[in-house]
């Protein structure tokens, strides 16, 4: 596959600038910019080299790709002889295997029909001879049709599921689906009703198949409640026809009677599109090498629907390696679940009222300009996720160690929850009183920071018989169900006795009201205590484990409590 594509000559990507595009390709790259900045206009020149149809499109296009020894061994086989190369071993060790690690850059103007070749860096002067021979293979459709096999599955942001007719007419393995969703009901309705006991793949080439109508009612259902689910669970997937041959998809959740899809939101239809380009289209086809192109899924889509749709699509991106995914979006959503994954890439596309381009935006300072230009303000951001109020950073670590190993590793930190500090004794400013504000004035209240706020608080008790301090115990009754008060001291005292004995290599104890800065400085010999190197230490220790951690006072409970606080947090839909 190629490893940079970009364009030029085609719209607001104007003939006089430089190529635009991708310098680099990953299973997802979402692209990001304002309206009319030019996303659409991107894709739609993907589709049109992906589909063949370049030829017949204004535009010109620049490929890369790094040479590999597969790419070229063949020149040296017994079957190249019309391209006059020499063809023995010793050729290949000499100077075929050199052809690896070049980069050719291959170049097409406006509706040309070949690509012009070049290299980086050129060839040297064992392969200069070979120059035209070598250009001449690279010329045949064994590198200019990388997309060969590929089909360009698109999803429009103006999309919608409406009453269709059974396309009986086409061969339901070449049906076509329209970037606005046109066919989809068409699709489901030939598949639950078909009578020639048609059979489907669940899982590609290895996996079992199963007939068209248990396919839809069993396993496209079973993915459409991995997505809504537990919020909504749909039993029953079925379609009926009225009007003018007109069918119409129902579902039904339980004791509840068939609701048709025209009734229900278009969030909705947007998750049952999605799902079908992804799963349907490929296992009736058996063909996985498939590049989608997703416009703005988020459309009257909840943050977190919006955060599970996007998550099926990195994990089906995982699961099915050979298809490539591009999305565009104005969501901070997006900006937060890919920002940070390396199979993934955000792009900028910029407009200044002539001509767009193109910028990859991976670094910190580069994706708070994307949430900048599309208008977020840190309230905004704040919203969409379930906040932890901890005293400081060390406690975040610990914290993130815990979720990690208690969480079974799905729930991610600046999507489905975040931090926030509020600085120990600072805790007396903070309130969770946003309606009775008798004495508050002065406090900050935390719950319009936001709704779905958890705070951890150290008891700071030398004794089982100590009391609370009042900020704590305020805490304690403004927010009754989302708080954590440490059951020693600080949550120091949750260490596992057999990583510390592991990092001081010695047998020291840390009891539960026991006051830990001091034993680490009396075992270390040092004047002070650095937390946070010392949670990022011990959290890596090799006896910090789940097992020891579940032994330590109350912490498993509080954590799952905490864990469950999270996830109905994100799984709250409007």
């Amino acid at each position: 596959m190629y490893s940079s594509i970009k364009i030029k000559d085609y719209k607001c990507f104007l003939k006089e600038n430089d190529y635009q595009g991708f310098d680099d390709i990953k299973p997802i790259n979402v692209i990001i910019g304002k309206n009319n900045s030019g996303k659409s206009k991107l894709l739609e020149a993907l589709a049109g080299i992906v589909e063949g149809t370049q030829e017949s499109m204004p535009f010109c296009v620049r490929l890369e790709k790094m040479l590999k020894n597969d790419d070229t061994s063949h020149l040296f086989s017994s079957t190249s002889y019309s391209y006059d190369f020499p063809h023995h071993q010793s050729y290949w060790d000499t100077i075929g295997k050199h052809l690896s690690n070049h980069k050719v850059i291959l170049e097409k103007s406006a509706r040309a029909s070949n690509y012009q070749f070049s290299f980086q860096p050129n060839l040297d002067l064992r392969l200069a001879c070979y120059h035209n021979i070598i250009n001449q293979h690279l010329n045949s459709p064994y590198l200019t049709e990388q997309f060969k096999g590929y089909r360009f599955l698109h999803l429009r942001a103006e999309r919608d599921i409406n009453k269709e007719k059974i396309n009986y007419a086409s061969q339901v393995t070449d049906y076509k689906i329209e970037s606005n969703s046109t066919g989809i009901c068409s699709l489901i309705a030939r598949m639950l009703n078909d009578e020639q006991g048609h059979t489907a793949k669940l899982t590609g080439n290895n996996g079992k198949e199963v007939n068209w109508k248990q396919y839809i009612e069993n396993d496209f259902l079973s993915l459409l409640n991995e997505v809504v689910a537990p919020e909504i669970t749909f039993k029953r997937i079925y379609t009926l026809t009225g009007a003018n041959n007109l069918y119409e998809i129902y579902l039904e959740e339980d004791k509840k009677g068939g609701i048709k899809l025209s009734d229900c939101g278009s969030g909705l239809k947007t998750i049952i599109a999605t799902l079908t380009l992804l799963h349907t289209v490929p296992r009736l086809s058996n063909n996985y090498k498939n590049i989608f192109a997703f416009e703005e899924l988020e459309n009257n889509l909840h943050p977190s629907l919006e955060r599970k749709l996007l998550k099926h699509i990195k994990k089906y991106s995982v699961r099915y390696p050979d298809s490539l995914i591009f999305l565009t979006t104005h969501s901070n959503v997006a900006i937060d679940l890919f920002g940070k994954d390396i199979n993934a890439q955000i792009v900028r596309i910029c407009n200044d009222g002539c001509k767009s381009t193109v910028e990859p935006a991976m670094s910190e300072k580069a994706k708070q300009t994307l949430l900048d230009d599309l208008g977020f303000k840190a309230s905004d951001l704040l919203q969409s996720n379930c906040v932890i109020w901890v005293e400081g950073p060390s406690d975040r670590i610990y914290i993130k160690k815990w979720l990690e190993l208690f969480g079974g590793n799905d729930l991610e930190e600046g999507l489905d929850y975040q931090f926030l500090y509020y600085g120990g004794t600072l805790l007396s400013h903070y309130t969770a009183n946003v309606e009775e504000k008798k004495n508050t004035d002065s406090l900050i209240e935390m719950l319009k920071i936001n709704r779905h706020s958890y705070v951890v608080m150290d008891s700071d008790k030398k004794s089982s018989e100590d009391q609370l301090k009042d900020r704590v115990k305020r805490i304690q009754k403004e927010f009754p169900n989302a708080h954590w008060v440490t059951a020693g001291k600080e949550i120091e005292n949750y260490l596992p006795t057999e990583a510390l004995h592991n990092y001081f290599d010695s047998s020291q104890n840390v009891e539960q009201f026991s006051f830990f800065p001091d034993i680490y400085k009396n075992i270390k010999k040092v004047e002070t205590f650095d937390k946070v190197k010392f949670a990022l230490d011990i959290t890596k220790n090799k006896n910090y484990t789940k097992e020891n951690l579940a032994k330590c006072l109350d912490l498993h409970e509080q954590t799952e409590m905490l864990i469950d606080f999270i996830r109905k947090s994100n799984q709250e839909i409007c």
